[in-house]
């Protein structure tokens, strides 16, 4: 349901919208995403794996720690919004201080959804996110069809709307709390993780946040509609894997894993055929969703197809090393890779604009698949891999 509404947002934002307000409001949403690391996001994994053991009060008090944190982020936004509006957009800078007063809200009470994961209420994960994202997407098109050049009015009522199902969620899931138990270490551990997750943070919005300052928002939102099918599906790969993953490894008599090469190449055959479908039907798919305003993304966005096969070989391998217990092995691929694909960010998108970002995620796909690959190998008798 997530995915159908992100899509049909898109469309209407497309149809609806001008390329300047939609490119600024994908400036807007990405440096709202890397401010989240003020809230302490990691905390959230603490919670999903302490509440599993019911140990509820890391719910209780991780949720008011991150609200805390998320103060911060009301006057940093204000700064920021300042900024742009003196120097760069007026737009940008009235929508980022008009919803800073909102961040703590936005990004400190969004816990309600680990603690259901950890309480596996998987079903009114469904039912909650469904209801939000059906009314996200009814609100949001009202007031672009309404309103399509004002920014300010379009992020805020996102924003607003965020920020009042994180406030009846919250409530909600509270009811569900068992017990006050807090196990030692749970704030640190929390940090840790969200040391770790800056750099994910900045790989996901930099290239964003670089073409929207060097490029305009007119080609941010020409790259933003680019990338929105092949982000779809990447995260499609993830969710296939998760219905084969039982099928790539079988348990030996020494209980150790052997891979299934069969099953993984009949996979990856068929994520390419599907792939090669998806290149061959962009045009007319994209012409059709997006409107021939949008037509200069079809090229960028049939390149990166390609990506996606390649992610999907690089997640098998990264499931086998995490069957393996060598969780450390591809975090530090991770890290190496995301570090070089930053560095090329900033030197190749002033060059050669969007194809400059393109370039910037083969190098990093195709790094992280070959530090991984050459880790399985270097350990295939050892794993038993050969």
């Amino acid at each position: 349901m997530f995915l159908v509404t992100g899509i049909l947002l898109t469309v209407a934002f497309s149809r609806l919208a001008t390329k300047e307000t939609f490119g600024n409001y994908q400036f807007i949403l990405s440096i709202l995403s890397i401010l989240s690391v003020i809230s302490i996001p990691g905390i959230n994994v603490a919670i999903i794996k302490y509440t599993s053991h019911e140990k509820d009060g890391v719910y209780i008090r991780g949720s008011r720690l991150r609200f805390l944190y998320s103060l911060i982020g009301i006057p940093l936004m204000l700064i920021i919004g300042a900024y742009f509006y003196y120097y760069d957009s007026r737009a940008v800078g009235i929508g980022l201080m008009s919803i800073s007063v909102l961040f703590p809200l936005f990004h400190g009470l969004n816990s309600w959804g680990p603690f259901l994961v950890g309480k596996k209420r998987f079903k009114y994960i469904f039912i909650y996110k469904s209801v939000y994202s059906v009314v996200n997407l009814a609100v949001l098109v009202l007031v672009i069809f309404l309103s399509s050049e004002n920014l300010t009015l379009i992020i805020l009522s996102y924003m607003l709307v965020n920020s009042i199902f994180n406030i009846i969620y919250t409530l909600i899931t509270r009811k569900l709390i068992k017990d006050s138990k807090e196990p030692p270490g749970w704030r640190r551990e929390g940090y840790k993780l969200t040391a770790r997750s800056i750099i994910s943070l900045l790989y996901n919005n930099v290239d964003k946040i670089i073409i929207g300052l060097l490029l305009g928002p007119e080609e941010l939102a020409v790259y933003s509609i680019a990338v929105v099918i092949y982000r779809k599906l990447l995260f499609f790969v993830k969710e296939v894997l998760n219905v084969i993953t039982p099928k790539l490894f079988e348990k030996t008599k020494d209980e150790d894993y052997k891979l299934e090469k069969k099953t993984m190449l009949f996979a990856a055959l068929l994520i390419l055929l599907f792939v090669a479908i998806i290149i061959i039907i962009i045009p007319r798919m994209y012409l059709l969703f997006f409107s021939e305003k949008y037509a200069d993304s079809i090229r960028y966005a049939q390149i990166y197809m390609i990506i996606v096969p390649i992610s999907f070989i690089n997640n098998i391998i990264q499931i086998f090393l995490i069957g393996k217990n060598k969780i450390n092995v591809i975090i530090r691929n991770q890290v190496i890779s995301i570090c070089l694909n930053l560095v090329l960010y900033f030197v190749l998108i002033p060059i050669w604009g969007i194809y400059g970002a393109i370039i910037s995620s083969f190098v990093y796909f195709l790094t992280l698949l070959l530090l991984n690959y050459v880790f399985l190998r270097r350990n295939s008798r050892k794993y038993g891999y050969e």
